[in-house]
């Protein structure tokens, strides 16, 4: 079987993955020249699902070597704070994640890629920029590029992300939402120095600024073994309105209108945004992709953000796209050895529809807390604060948010 990944993003690395050494002729089609054309984002937190996929895609010396490159999401639990660094509710990590301690890992997403183009030299094609397909009389798909010569396969995989030209064509109906929310992250560097000033729980947990205006979300990311490349940092994003801080804006201009939404905030906060380094931030618009039903199985599909994108306030978009891509490898082995290729697809389509869209709502659900009007955020308050002081009341929320 032959198969054209179009995307050298997670979810197509980790689709290539999957079927190495499944006699599939693989080819991954990224328009980038190269891995490191372009910044690759912000820590990820890979959770059970997306664990459980990268396992069954990696060998396991990759795994090994990515758990190793990987970070712990930290141990502080997750807390709830004013704008004052009062803290509201603060939820113990045990009580997080419902006594599942495996599966966890905070990864920086260049590192992620480069563990899962680890053994992909000859499947992956770089410069190849994507223009469209055409079905051919016999039963495949012909991709085309801007340069060098069509591709011809059973099966043409779209896996190039929001824009994705692969769905453009395949589902022209769908579409996306604008969320009316706006992120804007950067990362301050985790050294003696910023550690002896920043706040215990920023610096070794997941914690939530609910401010009178925004919400400022912050992680950790710290290598399980230092002497691997890379740095420790602390991860930041203060979700807006997109009136207030427009996305597509970086360095300076995206950092300068975070200090002045803080201006008002407590001093560490206001320091943790002045010292990070420009370089690191940018800001994005949050888009939402639309539900669609179901379509004739055929020789084109998608996975990941080319299907479900969703604002990253829900924290699992990457893990969904992991989630197809061991899926969809699954589907494939299993049409290899002898299942009908058109039904296997049709499965695990309808499956990724099933799951994928349901994280786009509650993703969706999340941002729009996030940017909530006065009152409601004020009753959000009151009722953070209760479960921070009612044990029962707190173990009936957040119990097994992780899990």
């Amino acid at each position: 079987m032959k198969i054209t990944v179009i995307g050298a993003g997670i979810g197509g690395l980790c689709l290539a993955q999957g079927l190495r050494g499944s006699g599939a002729q693989v080819t991954v089609c990224e328009r980038d020249t190269a891995p490191t054309a372009r910044e690759q984002g912000y820590r990820l937190h890979i959770d059970p699902t997306g664990s459980a996929a990268l396992r069954r895609c990696l060998t396991p010396e990759a795994w090994h070597d990515l758990t190793a490159a990987t970070g712990d999401p930290g141990t502080a639990g997750f807390g709830f704070h004013t704008q004052r660094l009062r803290t509201l509710c603060q939820i113990d990590d045990t009580l997080f994640r419902a006594g599942i301690t495996g599966g966890h890992h905070a990864a920086d997403r260049a590192t992620l890629r480069r563990t899962l183009l680890h053994g992909l030299d000859a499947t992956v094609d770089f410069g190849r920029h994507f223009t469209h397909y055409e079905a051919l009389p016999g039963g495949g798909v012909r991709a085309h590029f801007t340069h060098g010569p069509p591709l011809d396969a059973d099966l043409l995989v779209g896996a190039d992300g929001t824009r994705s030209r692969v769905r453009a064509q395949l589902l022209p109906h769908a579409g996306r939402v604008d969320t009316g929310a706006t992120g804007t992250g950067g990362r301050l560097a985790l050294t003696p120095e910023t550690r002896s000033w920043l706040p215990e729980v920023f610096s070794g947990g997941l914690n939530v600024v609910m401010g009178p205006r925004d919400f400022l979300f912050t992680a950790v990311h710290v290598r399980r073994d230092p002497t691997l490349p890379g740095e420790d940092y602390l991860l930041w994003a203060l979700v807006t309105r997109s009136g207030v801080i427009p996305g597509g804006l970086s360095g300076e201009a995206a950092r300068d209108p975070v200090a002045a939404r803080v201006r008002q905030w407590h001093p560490l906060l206001r320091r943790m945004v002045a010292e990070t380094d420009p370089a690191t931030v940018n800001s994005f618009a949050f888009f939402a992709a639309r539900p669609v039903g179901a379509w004739r199985s055929g020789p084109v599909t998608v996975l990941g953000d080319a299907l479900h994108a969703m604002p990253p306030t829900g924290g699992v978009g990457a893990n969904t796209a992991l989630r197809d891509a061991a899926a969809l490898s699954g589907a494939l082995r299993r049409a290899m050895a002898g299942g009908r290729l058109r039904d296997e697809l049709a499965a695990f389509e309808a499956g990724m529809r099933d799951y994928g869209f349901a994280a786009v709502a509650a993703s969706l659900a999340r941002t729009r807390q996030a940017i909530q009007g006065r009152v409601p955020r004020a009753f959000a308050r009151v009722f953070l604060g209760a479960c921070g002081k009612i044990g029962p009341l707190r173990r009936a929320v957040f119990s097994g948010q992780w899990s």
